[in-house]
């Protein structure tokens, strides 16, 4: 089984090339206002334009107005949808395109509420992107229930191998990485390297 990662919060030509070349499978183009990763609508069309075919387009929302998400996807090519906020599961399903909904912790009866979503198991302070490390063997429940899983909350190339251990007979669909692969505030090449090789090289073992 691959699992897939996903770099998220790319703001510049230059990440989101390293991000490819480090071998991330999606990007994440953060569409949320407050947030120190956020990017205009123009930086957005524009990295969308230079990824197109080579990776996943993920536009992250938090909590924003359906009317608003519907003029940036009609705006910014993407492939998925993320909601990182506390959007109920009739909104989520208002979108057709292929959806991640964010869960603070391994809440398996929230999880169950999203049945079409990939669901982002995060930090259970839910606080987005504050690279917080928390009991990632938790989430085992919801993965047991066949749920498709990704995981998220203090991920780094330190400890990304210790977290899939964790899962002793499955692993997750996929792993979701920002601050841990940055270095001042910018994704690193190498850092984001040797996150995504440790996982290939965990992989033979499963």
């Amino acid at each position: 089984m691959k699992v897939k990662v996903k770099i998220c919060g790319l703001k510049t030509d230059a990440e989101a090339e390293d991000a490819v070349e480090a071998g991330a499978d999606l990007v994440g183009l953060n569409f949320v206002s407050d947030s120190k990763r956020f990017i205009d609508l123009k930086t957005a069309k524009k990295l969308s334009r230079q990824l197109e075919g080579r990776v996943e387009r993920v536009g992250l929302f938090r909590d924003e107005s359906r009317s608003k998400i519907l003029e940036i996807l009609d705006s910014v090519p993407l492939d998925r949808v993320q909601f990182h906020g506390r959007e109920s599961p009739e909104f989520v399903a208002e979108f057709s395109i292929p959806k991640i909904k964010a869960i603070a912790g391994a809440d398996l009866k929230t999880a169950r509420m999203y049945p079409d979503s990939l669901i982002l198991v995060d930090h259970p302070a839910d606080v987005p992107g504050d690279g917080r490390e928390w009991e990632w063997s938790g989430v085992t429940s919801i993965l047991e229930e066949g749920f498709s899983v990704m995981l998220a909350g203090g991920l780094n190339p330190e400890n990304i191998e210790a977290a899939l251990s964790s899962f002793q007979k499955v692993l997750p669909w996929g792993v979701d990485v920002a601050s841990g692969v940055e270095v001042d505030g910018r994704k690193d090449l190498d850092r984001m390297k040797d996150f995504v090789d440790s996982i290939r090289a965990l992989e033979a073992e499963f």
